[in-house]
């Protein structure tokens, strides 16, 4: 039972997570001010990681650790010392740092190579992950900003069974991506706020969209989804249209 709690559940230990999210968003939407370390991020082979097709651990998921991992030991060396060395005794595996000072970066490095520290971190990540997967107008920024180095990949690596006519082919949703997507959109088009209820409006049929169309460079990927309805999607084809900037309240106001 705890295996099957743990595929469900992270934990929400407060370290900052908010803090991290709000660093990230700030990358993704200052692109241009950070483009020799979003290449850095981003290009290469990360650029073939962003093709993969709707993977578990997605796209900003990989990105969440990479600027993670860039603040914790790339930083600065004092900034980046204090910030693993918090997060470690945060996490409660202070045993994993005994004797090491709190600005020796190399030994706090060393943590890393213990399992208990990789579970702390990535549920950090899982965290992070889920503060902003609920913003669609970022997570349309964040797959603009991939598509073009999709896009420039395509181009020297154009494998059939990837790509067609330089773009990544169309593939099956996974079930666990469709049902995340109908629970975090509430079972509403994102573009018209019709409900398409499985149960309550079984006539009228959900598809799940990409935010960024693959014609136009956007990924398979769980962060490139939204829920619409079957007019607005066909409305919409292979065209880009910006995000509704609506969510649900969590009760009316009035």
């Amino acid at each position: 039972m705890r295996g099957k709690l743990e595929s469900h559940y992270y934990a929400a230990n407060g370290f900052s997570p908010y803090y991290f999210a709000h660093v990230v968003y700030n990358v993704v939407g200052h692109s241009d001010a950070f483009l020799r370390r979003i290449n850095d991020l981003l290009g290469d082979a990360a650029t073939e990681n962003l093709c993969r097709p709707f993977p578990r651990f997605s796209n900003l998921h990989a990105f969440i650790e990479d600027v993670l991992t860039e603040l914790f030991f790339e930083s600065p060396a004092e900034n980046g010392a204090y910030a693993i060395y918090d997060f470690i005794l945060h996490s409660r595996l202070e045993h994993l740092i005994a004797g090491v000072e709190k600005d020796d970066i190399e030994g706090l490095g060393r943590a890393r190579d213990d399992p208990g520290y990789d579970d702390a971190f990535r549920n950090l990540i899982d965290e992070i992950f889920h503060i902003l997967f609920r913003d669609l107008a970022f997570l349309q920024r964040f797959n603009d900003l991939t598509a073009g180095f999709i896009v420039d990949w395509a181009e020297g690596h154009d494998d059939d069974e990837v790509f067609s006519r330089g773009r990544l082919r169309r593939v099956t949703v996974p079930q666990y991506v469709k049902d995340a997507i109908y629970h975090r959109d509430q079972g509403e088009c994102r573009s018209c706020r019709k409900a398409v209820d499985r149960i309550v409006s079984p006539v009228e049929r959900e598809r799940f969209d990409h935010i960024v169309p693959l014609a136009k460079g956007g990924a398979n990927d769980i962060s490139n989804m939204q829920l619409l309805c079957q007019g607005c999607n066909s409305a919409k084809s292979d065209g880009s249209e910006l995000v509704s900037p609506l969510y649900h309240r969590a009760y009316p106001t009035t």
